[in-house]
């Protein structure tokens, strides 16, 4: 057995370096931060369905960005939320570079124009509606009236319209194109109203002519001549035709009108006696010779009525009594007549 050995320790000389201390643990070294996660995307509740991205079609193949990180709108737009949602509209960087190539040769081609400027000068304003192909005035805006109806659709009234809607074109700088649509739907709403007037003129015509004849009865036709001969007389011809065509605030003509026809038939009748014996200018042969026909139909075939049955307006006289004042004032005008070719 070897022999035992022993430790000798033996403390360190005084001025001795001291013994080893062992090495305070060390902190492990730092990792790297974790990567920041790119930002989200917020959805703008305003934005309409036109602003947002479009969802991509599951068939179309995912869009080539190249070497733009997928965040490139954002880098782009910066704090600009509007041009986000425009570029949100293209799949790549290169879309939207073909989009402004694009527009940048309709602009070169003459195709896009620029716009007139917020108060522009007369000058300006020139060249605006010469690059436009504008009219220079607002006559040169030509109205066509519809066929058949020139005199109609250019009255008075009708220039005065046409006016006003020349000068609105050329203060919008209104396209000939624009021009001619709006004035084709004005000369639809003028014919079209041109022909609901006729056709009411016409209707108002028949039941005037219905009423007056009732009232009058057999003197309805002398009446009406009368109320003819006593306009011309009193007024002239152009007047007394423009009396007949005028229009009621009803928008319906005087002529047709009951009430001012029996008005002017009892002013012609107040300016004479009857309607036989009011002058020359009344009840012409010819009218005194219908309404005799009209009487002797009467008496072919209604003799009782004819001798007792009394005849309208005529201050109660008989249809017999009316047959024989028609045929004096005939006679008295044969009469007159035969005088004169004596002379």
């Amino acid at each position: 057995m070897p022999p035992e050995q022993t430790l000798d320790v033996k403390p360190p000389a005084k001025g001795a370096d001291p013994l080893p201390q062992a090495s305070p643990a060390k902190d492990p070294p730092a990792k790297d931060p974790p990567a920041a996660k790119e930002p989200v995307e917020k959805k703008d509740p305003a934005a309409t369905a036109f602003d947002a991205p479009h969802d991509p079609d599951p068939k179309d193949p995912a869009p080539n960005t190249g070497d733009f990180p997928e965040t490139w709108r954002e880098k782009l737009a910066g704090d600009d939320d509007e041009l986000l949602r425009e570029l949100n509209r293209f799949k790549s960087p290169k879309a939207v570079i073909d989009s402004w190539r694009a527009g940048r040769q309709r602009i070169r081609s003459g195709e896009l124009k620029a716009a007139l400027p917020e108060n522009a000068t007369d000058e300006q304003k020139a060249n605006y509606r010469k690059a436009h192909g504008l009219p220079d005035k607002p006559e040169a805006y030509e109205y066509k009236p519809p066929a058949g109806m020139e005199e109609f659709a250019l009255d008075e009234g009708g220039k005065e319209q046409i006016a006003v809607l020349q000068k609105a074109a050329f203060d919008n700088g209104m396209s000939p194109q624009a021009w001619n649509a709006v004035t084709g739907w004005y000369n639809a709403q003028v014919q079209r109203a041109a022909e609901e007037t006729a056709s009411r003129d016409a209707g108002d015509k028949d039941a005037f002519e219905d009423a007056f004849r009732s009232e009058m009865g057999l003197r309805y036709r002398p009446a009406v001549k009368q109320i003819d001969d006593f306009l011309v007389a009193e007024v002239g011809e152009d007047l007394a035709s423009s009396l007949y065509h005028a229009r009621l605030p009803d928008g319906s003509l005087l002529g047709n009108n009951l009430a001012v026809m029996r008005l002017i038939s009892k002013m012609a009748d107040l300016n004479g006696t009857e309607i036989l014996e009011t002058g020359d200018r009344q009840m012409s042969g010819t009218s005194i010779e219908g309404e005799m026909a009209e009487l002797e139909a009467i008496m072919s075939t209604d003799i009782n009525k004819y001798y007792r049955g009394i005849a309208p307006n005529t201050g109660g006289k008989t249809y017999q009594q009316r047959y024989t004042q028609l045929l004096a004032e005939k006679e008295k005008r044969a009469s007159k007549g035969r005088r004169g070719d004596d002379e």
